[in-house]
């Protein structure tokens, strides 16, 4: 049986929006049994391998709470609960599973509600990754994309359940701008309501908008700190050179497109 006990992440040190409290409120409200555990720098230095290192030296945070969620529900069991879902029913009624998640879309679960007992698995194996791997800032390693072969129907064991997306994921992203009450079903649990309280510090969305030159010199620079100063292997050092490029053609491509139009 799931312990009752419900995870969150929250890094960077940065104030809690109005939004991410609410939804903690709604947590403390339906299910008033359960431990609450806020994962923050205080608390995961046994967490801390490299990919925590290097998502968290980029100030990635979302990415730092990936590495973590799944570490602390295979230490510890319970559920985890991303900071901008809204809790509607206890979840009292998912506790009989040996691990849960939900679908976000068709074929593709999520983890912004999940849980299970310790040892799963799945946590097992997520962890691993996590433990074996490092942070790229330029292909970033989403976590509903790394887990799409390995949390499948066909690798289900007994009392495991991949639930519909109305039961955490009925407010589609593409819909984020209107009132999510007015997709809410009869078996919905909560409901996800996107609100990226993390903005990642290197993200090269923000990059785009600098001085060309001056975005240049600082990647490389950053790259090659990376290799030389904090020990990145060869492999990902291609994977760097691919991204960066891909990155760097699509900037080009848009500062050109600009000089074209004036």
């Amino acid at each position: 049986m799931i312990p009752r006990k419900l995870h969150y992440c929250w890094f960077g040190h940065g104030p809690k929006s109005q939004l991410a409290l609410d939804c903690i409120a709604s947590w403390k409200d339906l299910a008033p049994g359960f431990e609450l555990i806020e994962w923050n720098e205080s608390n995961t230095t046994k967490y801390q391998n490299k990919f925590y290192r290097d998502a968290y030296r980029n100030k990635a945070y979302a990415f730092v709470a990936d590495c973590v969620r799944v570490q602390a529900l295979q230490e510890h069991g319970g559920i985890y609960l991303d900071m901008d879902m809204l809790m509607l029913e206890s979840p009292d009624s998912l506790l009989g599973y040996e691990f849960f998640t939900g679908y976000e879309i068709d074929k593709r679960p999520a983890y912004g509600y999940f849980g299970g007992v310790a040892g799963n698995h799945f946590f097992r194996e997520m962890s691993q990754y996590y433990n074996t791997n490092r942070y790229n800032r330029y292909s970033p390693p989403v976590i509903t994309h790394l887990f799409k072969d390995l949390v499948t129907e066909n690798n289900l064991e007994k009392n495991e359940v991949i639930l519909s997306p109305a039961v955490f994921y009925c407010f589609p992203y593409q819909e984020r701008e209107k009132d999510y009450r007015q997709f809410v079903k009869s078996d919905s649990l909560a409901v996800h309501l996107w609100d990226h309280s993390w903005s990642d510090g290197d993200g090269f969305s923000k990059d785009f908008t600098r001085n060309s030159n001056s975005w240049l010199l600082t990647e490389i620079a950053k790259i090659t700190r990376d290799f030389l100063w904090y020990g990145y292997p060869y492999s990902y050092f291609r994977r760097y050179l691919r991204g960066f490029s891909r990155i760097l053609y699509h900037r080009l491509l848009g500062i050109s497109k600009t000089n074209t139009h004036d």
